[in-house]
């Protein structure tokens, strides 16, 4: 019976982190078009690209030490809650006309989003290890980080075709709006 539950929690964990994969890859591929149309010059493009992964080095040491007393589950599933609402806000930041409103409201959800980034990688890798039989774990941490690249490998595609069909808004809805109906189904699995 453990094992079944592991192996639930282990698969749901994966297709988390594909899913986050995919939208870690569109935003290279999609918001430098954008911000381009909108005038936006390159540094600010690169600094908004940038700023992902530097608020998660930033936040981790903090998200370390208070993931615990917020509980695992809890933390994931708010982390999964702001990432949808990030990326389902990003999809209209097309919509916003001034470039320095633009700019500024891109720094903000890059900011949330690596925070919830961070949260749920952090709190899924805990809660992996927690689920995994001994002997299994390590196995299982490569199942996550080779889900985590199988989500990078398909985002091109994937995104290509919701580009294709609505636009920018459209790219970036599937990610927040995927992620949104993932975040139940985690909590509940777990």
């Amino acid at each position: 019976m453990a094992s079944e539950v592991s192996k639930g929690v282990i698969f749901v964990f994966c297709f988390s982190i594909m899913w986050m994969g995919v939208g870690i890859v569109q935003l290279p591929m999609f918001y430098p078009l954008v911000a381009l149309e909108k005038g936006v010059p390159g540094i600010y493009i690169g600094l908004v690209l940038s700023l992902r992964p530097l608020t998660g080095i930033i936040f981790t040491p903090i998200i370390n030490r208070y993931i615990i007393l917020l509980g695992l589950e809890q933390s994931i599933l708010i982390g999964g809650l702001i990432y949808s609402c990030c990326f389902i806000s990003f999809a209209f930041v097309t919509l916003i006309d001034g470039v320095d409103w633009f700019i500024t409201v891109s720094f903000l959800i890059q900011i949330f989003t690596g925070i919830a980034q961070t949260t749920l990688t952090i709190g899924e890798q805990c809660l992996l290890l927690r689920y995994s039989e001994k002997g299994e774990r390590e196995k299982n941490l490569g199942k996550f980080r080779v889900a985590s690249g199988l989500g990078g490998m398909i985002s091109p595609i994937l995104g290509s075709v919701m580009y294709a069909c609505g636009g920018f808004i459209a790219a970036f809805m599937s990610v927040g709006v995927g992620y949104l109906f993932i975040c139940p189904w985690i909590f509940f699995k777990l």
